[in-house]
């Protein structure tokens, strides 16, 4: 479960991130918004200032779908 506390200081912190990345949220939302669907595959990569690479690739499921609502949901209650 998510502490209600940490939730509300990551919303109040959304400022400051929005205002050094003004592309994010409308990218955000527009792709959890209408694209995400079974059978999507997300993709996340981290590259650090030293060149170092983290990198996540998950195909969506059906079972999946609830918690991108959700997010969906924040994101147009935030952004």
């Amino acid at each position: 479960m998510i502490n209600p506390l940490t939730l509300m200081k990551i919303i109040n912190e959304r400022h400051a991130f929005v205002k050094n990345h003004l592309d994010v949220f409308p990218f955000l939302k527009e792709s959890i918004g209408t694209n995400v669907k079974e059978g999507t595959i997300v993709k996340i990569e981290i590259v650090a200032p030293e060149g170092k690479m983290s990198t996540l690739e998950l195909e969506v499921q059906e079972s999946d779908i609830p918690l991108f609502e959700n997010i969906k949901e924040l994101l147009n209650q935030i952004a």
